[in-house]
């Protein structure tokens, strides 16, 4: 979860600072993402504690993020197979 953070946080990967802070919100859940505590309220409620929760836009932040762990997947995959075939 350390090097998607990395990514996460790269310019050029990703800008979007509330997709930062969904993943900071959601690591603190790392292993046990599976805990009853969970939910897009209290991840919304973390990022945006003033806002009213909104599910279009935790939707929206989720794909972002999912969008960018296929990325993070990818360029690992890339990245471990080009290794492999030049060492």
């Amino acid at each position: 979860m350390a090097r998607n953070l990395s990514l996460v946080r790269s310019p050029y990967f990703y800008k979007d600072k509330a997709v930062i802070m969904l993943h900071n919100s959601l690591k603190a859940f790392y292993p046990d993402f599976n805990n009853e505590g969970l939910t897009k309220q209290l991840l919304f409620e973390k990022m945006f504690p003033v806002k009213k929760y909104s599910d279009s836009q935790m939707k929206y932040l989720m794909s972002e993020l999912f969008s960018l762990a296929k990325k993070y997947l990818s360029y690992k995959n890339y990245n471990d197979d080009y290794f492999e075939v030049n060492i």
